[in-house]
């Protein structure tokens, strides 16, 4: 409905596009009849859409099991908004700063649902070895260091957070009364660290990006090795990721 008129919505984009979030959320491989059945289509007419948008590499077709699954073409289409546009271009540098004085991974995250969230952008640094991680990669919203920055700032209840955190895989899990105490002093701080519970043998920093509304739907990080650096070194990458935020909210505020 848009200005209060009905739309005629076109059959086949409505079925191409139903075909898409059918897949999307589909833990495993489809085979044609039951996403034909699911869908309500018919056989024939959802075979020539995933036709379709295979040739597009929007969807992704198995040959020997006769099966359907998201195609990474997805990421194409959406990589203009995950990338955050001029805004991320214009902290790149700033990124790549702070990646090749501390050597660390530096990350982009952003909120994309009431329970996920995405990474956007990237910038490794120059080490041998060293964090790699793919840009639409997507973690549970509370996990990890940009889980407990999101959980500080995001407007959570106490029991909405004891909700999520028990959907939460941890490598090494902490219990809700410090995972509870961490996001008090993430709020104390501006920052928040997780040091190997989330994935064992990394420690990483984040830090939140407060817009004009007060809201926080993007964290930026940090990411090391365990025991890369001190205490003291993990004190200014956080304090240079608070100033990579609040660039980050200028650039997109147009400032």
């Amino acid at each position: 409905m848009v200005a209060g008129k009905e739309i005629k919505l076109v059959g086949a984009a409505a079925g191409a596009v139903r075909i898409l979030q059918h897949l999307a959320r589909s833990p495993e491989p489809v085979g044609l009849t039951p996403l034909a059945r699911a869908l309500g289509l018919n056989v024939s007419t959802c075979l020539n859409l995933l036709r379709t948008l295979a040739e597009f590499g929007l969807v992704r077709a198995n040959v020997g099991a006769k099966t359907y699954q998201i195609g990474l073409g997805v990421l194409d289409l959406a990589r203009g908004i995950l990338t955050l546009g001029g805004a991320a271009a214009a902290v790149q540098p700033m990124m790549r700063e702070i990646a090749l004085r501390h050597g660390v991974t530096v990350t982009l995250w952003r909120r994309v649902s009431t329970d996920r969230m995405v990474l956007t952008n990237i910038v490794e640094n120059d080490r041998l070895m060293r964090i790699r991680m793919s840009i639409g990669q997507r973690l549970p919203l509370l996990i990890g260091a940009g889980g407990r920055v999101m959980a500080a700032y995001a407007g959570f209840d106490e029991a909405e957070l004891r909700r999520g955190f028990e959907e939460l895989r941890w490598h090494r899990q902490p219990t809700f009364e410090a995972y509870l105490r961490e996001i008090e002093e993430t709020r104390r701080q501006g920052w928040a660290m997780d040091n190997g519970a989330h994935v064992q043998g990394t420690l990483t920093v984040a830090a939140p990006v407060v817009d004009d509304r007060g809201a926080v739907n993007l964290v930026c990080s940090g990411t090391m090795f365990g025991e890369q650096h001190d205490r003291v070194t993990i004190f200014r990458v956080a304090e240079d990721l608070k100033g990579l935020c609040e660039s980050l909210r200028l650039a997109a505020a147009g400032l």
